[in-house]
C-alpha cells in the first residue's frame, strides 16, 4: 500500500511553532485554537506571516511526532511504500525543512527518496492520504484521513464540486487514532 503523509501540521507541529514566532515578533497572544481559517495567518499578521518559514532556525524548532515516526517506520518494515508529501513553496530553506523532517527517521527506512514536494497534491497517486487540508482529499481516489486542526473543524463534510457529491473521509486527531484505523485497511 502506498501511504501519503502530509508534513506540515500532520507529521509535525509547524503551526504551533509559527504562531509562537509570530506572537513573539508582534507582542500578541493568539492561541492555536484561534487559527480557524486557511487565510488566518495572512489576515492577522499581513504579508509578513511567512517570514519565519524562510529561517533555517525555524525548522530546527519544529518537532516531528514521535508516534508517527515509529508507526511509519513499522509500515515500511511491513512492505508499505511511505511518501512524505508537502505543498511547499520553493525557497532557500526548503532543504532545511526536508532535512529536519527526515532527521528523526532511520535513514535506511525513510529518507529523501520518500519525499514528494509539489504545489498540487492531486497529481500524486496512492492508496491512502493523511492530510490536514480538506481540498487535498477531494480529488484523491484512495482512503482519506483528515488530520484534525482548528482550521478544518468547520468541514463536517467535504463537497466535491466537480462530481457534485460528498467526499468520504475519516477525521483523526492523533497518530494513535491513525494506527488504530490503519488496522482496518491493512
Amino acid at each position: 500500500m502506498r501511504i501519503l503523509v502530509d508534513i506540515d501540521d500532520t507529521l509535525n507541529n509547524m503551526g504551533h511553532v509559527l504562531l509562537k514566532w509570530l506572537n513573539q515578533d508582534s507582542s500578541l497572544e493568539y492561541k492555536y485554537s484561534d487559527i480557524t481559517t486557511w487565510d488566518w495567518y495572512k489576515n492577522v499578521f499581513g504579508d509578513k506571516w511567512y517570514w519565519p518559514l524562510k529561517d533555517p532556525l525555524f525548522w530546527l524548532r519544529v518537532d516531528i511526532d514521535k508516534k508517527a515516526v515509529q508507526m511509519l517506520e513499522n509500515l515500511v518494515k511491513q512492505g508499505h511504500d511511505i511518501k512524505i508529501v508537502s505543498a511547499s513553496f520553493l525557497n532557500d530553506v526548503l532543504i532545511d525543512k526536508i532535512y529536519f523532517t527526515l532527521f528523526p527517521f532511520d535513514s535506511t527506512l525513510i529518507n529523501e527518496n520518500n519525499v514528494i514536494i509539489t504545489q498540487d497534491k492531486s497529481c500524486i497517486k496512492g492508496d491512502l492520504m493523511i492530510d490536514d487540508k480538506p481540498d487535498n482529499l477531494v480529488n484523491f481516489e484512495g482512503i482519506k484521513f483528515l488530520y484534525d486542526q482548528p482550521w478544518n473543524r468547520k468541514e463536517k463534510e467535504i463537497w466535491d464540486l466537480v462530481n457534485g457529491d460528498f467526499v468520504n473521509y475519516a477525521r483523526v486527531s492523533n497518530w494513535n487514532q491513525i494506527e488504530q484505523l490503519l488496522k482496518l485497511y491493512l
